[in-house]
């Protein structure tokens, strides 16, 4: 077999969102594509989704400009958020994960907290939520589908707290995402992914909003694209992740 019959990374990646949207298609699930920038070209500008155009409210510019390193966010009182620390001793959450722990490599800083550097700001994103059941919801700040799942996932949030809920915001414009949250006084942590570092060694396809559930080691259980419309469901999604052997 030569080099040019083996799958390239994109080949696989374009496979994952084709079937992702076909499977979203089949579900009718509502989702909008993040653009082409996982595949390599150009993301489209985003369109202002009906439910944030409200009256009073002006929805932020567009850019393509990333927030750079150690970028800080304007978090309100009452609303600044730690991100998750690993269950039981920091030193021991490497040892709890497998070595299949795909997001291991991850690290990212924490929006909800102001993007202020902590002593757990160099640990992987795998490290941080180990020993517990998470689910990662990733959104963006003009998406319409994130505006009705975010309150869905606070109240699962109050409801469980043996579980990590955290999001994890893929757009550059950190303090659309941080002015969001606020709006919707949603208050389970949220980390900031300017650079798509989450898809990429995630393989995700290129949508919000979906949801990754990982077990305590780091592993993957499931990929849910598209809206959790409801508590129940949710609910019914992390349960099979811990009936999991």
């Amino acid at each position: 077999m030569t080099q040019d019959d083996h799958p390239t990374r994109d080949d696989n990646r374009t496979r994952t969102i084709l079937l992702a949207i076909a499977l979203v298609v089949g579900l009718g699930v509502a989702l909008v594509p993040l653009g082409l920038s996982v595949l390599g070209g150009d993301p489209p500008e985003p369109e202002v989704p009906p439910a944030a155009s409200t009256t009073g409210e002006e929805i932020p510019d567009a850019t393509t400009t990333p927030d750079p390193a150690g970028t800080s966010y304007n978090v309100g009182e009452g609303q600044r958020i730690d991100c998750p620390t690993p269950e039981g001793d920091a030193q021991a959450a490497p040892s709890t994960l497998s070595s299949d722990a795909e997001l291991a490599d991850v690290t990212l800083p924490c929006l909800t907290d102001g993007g202020t550097p902590t002593s757990e700001s160099s640990m992987s994103l795998a490290e941080l939520t180990a020993g517990r059941p998470t689910l990662i919801n990733v959104w963006a700040w003009w998406c319409g589908p994130c505006r009705e799942e975010l309150p869905v996932l606070q109240e699962v949030a109050e409801k469980h707290p043996e579980w990590n809920i955290i999001g994890v915001h893929a757009n550059e414009q950190g303090q659309a995402g941080v002015d969001l949250l606020a709006d919707l006084d949603v208050r389970f942590a949220s980390f900031q992914d300017s650079s798509g570092d989450l898809a990429a060694a995630a393989n995700l396809p290129s949508v919000v909003p979906l949801s990754l559930v990982m077990r305590p080691d780091g592993t993957r259980e499931e990929l849910h694209p598209g809206e959790l419309t409801s508590v129940d469901e949710v609910e019914e999604l992390m349960t099979r992740t811990m009936d999991t052997p």
